[in-house]
This record gives structure tokens, sequence and C-alpha cells, in this order.
């Protein structure tokens, strides 16, 4: 038995892991290809590669493979824990939480030229507003 993903790294992106032996079965040599489960990133073929086409992205069900279809896609990117929806609710987050502090220091700047030109009013005399002061 061996471990490897040498094989598939030039054609599948990102690589698949899988572990593959023989065994004897009814007298016949029988080659077994146990692939780990895989939250993360779906695999795309990557170069042709026998029947598949670059680009071409299927499903293993059991004993079947098919063509990938929209239903498949929006399980993939929008289900928690694939990896894409968790990706894109991060970088959301990240850019609303951005914003956030943003609105805080332009408030706290505003709040400052607030200051500064109160104080130029009183020391200049002039009547409170007259320079923009709140």
């Amino acid at each position: 038995m061996h471990r490897s993903s040498s094989s598939c790294a030039v054609h599948v992106q990102p690589a698949i892991t899988f572990l593959y032996y023989e065994v004897i079965e009814n007298e016949k040599k029988v080659a077994v290809i146990e692939v780990e489960a895989t939250r993360s990133a779906f695999h795309v073929v990557s170069r042709d590669l026998g029947k598949l086409r670059e680009g071409q992205i299927v499903i293993r069900q059991g004993s079947t493979t098919r063509g990938i279809t929209t239903a498949d896609l929006h399980g993939l990117y929008l289900t928690p824990g694939y990896g894409y929806a968790d990706a894109v609710i991060q970088k959301a987050g990240l850019a609303i939480a951005q914003k956030q502090t943003d609105l805080v220091q332009i408030q706290q700047l505003d709040s400052y030229r607030n200051d500064l030109l109160r104080q130029m009013e009183i020391t200049t005399g002039m009547r409170p507003g007259s320079l923009g002061s709140r």
C-alpha cells in the first residue's frame, strides 16, 4: 500500500490525496483507490486526462461519475464549511469591520475639527458657530 497524490497533482488542482493498493478477488487482481473525504476546495481537471477535459468538474457518487449540476455548484459554493462561503462571509465581515473602524476614525476627526473651530472662535472673539463649529 502507498499514499500518493503526485500522479494527480499535474492533472487535478488541488491535488487529491488517496490510498492505492491491489487485492486478489476471485483469482483476479483488483486495484483499490481510496480517496480521502475533503471539505476544502473541490477538485478541477487542469489538463486533459483520458475522457476528462481541462476545466471539467465531475461528481463521484458511489460507483458512478457524472457531470456537475447547478444545484451541485450551489451546494459547493454556498454550503458553510466547504471553504468558499466561509471565505466570502469572512471577507464581508472584515470589510464591514474596516468600514466601522473608518467611520469611528472619521467621527473622531470631525469632533477634533469641531473642537479646533470652537477654540478659534473663542480665541478670536468671534460669535460661536461663525467658523462652522457646532
